[in-house]
């Protein structure tokens, strides 16, 4: 009977060893890549070098339960008036541009939500701090782009002081949010209603976005 105990107690202080063990390394995982984020950052500036290592690096799993977020209400929208036109005012030479609010395909009705939210892609940018970004609105302006018949919006993003520039057209607003997480050091991106999920899931997303080859397999540095 004595032994019998004794055994469940060793067993029980395994499987608690092994808990701990798990718990420790999730800890130090989010903990070293905060460390290896601050230590990259201290100058206010990320080099793509340092963002290649950081995007290898992001923790597959945290010491925490993602959130699920708020719950979902059902809310009605009632719109007044139905405007014809959408006026775009380019912020280089102030001239407007009307775009019809009437998308008769998929790739109309994606322009004219980037249009109508475009204060809110202008506010997300500058979240992106650390990295030189910036939106080329251009095509979008008939004035400044008079041969342009099917319009997109472009991320800018200069590396080596602008020796080498990639853009990447057709950008989304969650384009920029996972973006301005990644650089400000996060390890979750917060979608709709605060749900959480791993930024590293989007991992093969922001490196299209930086210009980074995706097929490329990570390699993760030893620290």
């Amino acid at each position: 009977m004595g032994n019998l105990v004794l055994g469940i107690i060793i067993l029980l202080l395994t499987i608690g060893g092994w808990a701990w063990g798990w718990n420790y390394f999730k800890d130090k995982s989010e903990a070293e890549y905060k460390r290896l984020y601050s230590q990259y950052k201290a100058d206010g500036k990320l080099e793509r070098s340092e963002i290649q290592d950081l995007l290898a690096n992001l923790p597959a799993a945290l010491d925490r339960d993602l959130s699920l977020g708020a719950l979902c209400y059902e809310t009605i929208s009632v719109t007044a008036t139905e405007r014809n036109y959408h006026y775009y005012v380019c912020p280089l030479c102030m001239m407007r541009t009307a775009y019809e609010t009437k998308a008769t395909n998929e790739s109309e009705a994606n322009r004219l939500n980037v249009l109508m939210n475009i204060n809110e892609y202008r506010r997300l940018v500058k979240q992106v701090k650390g990295i030189d970004v910036k939106l080329d609105e251009s095509q979008f302006c008939r004035h400044c782009s008079p041969g342009i018949s099917n319009p997109h919006l472009l991320l800018v993003v200069n590396w080596e002081n602008g020796s080498d520039i990639h853009k990447v057209e057709d950008i989304t607003a969650e384009d920029l949010e996972i973006l301005a997480e990644f650089v400000q050091g996060a390890v979750v991106h917060k979608g709709e209603r605060d749900v959480e999920s791993l930024l590293l899931d989007y991992s093969p997303r922001l490196k299209r976005l930086l210009g980074f080859p995706v097929e490329a397999p990570d390699e993760k540095t030893a620290r």
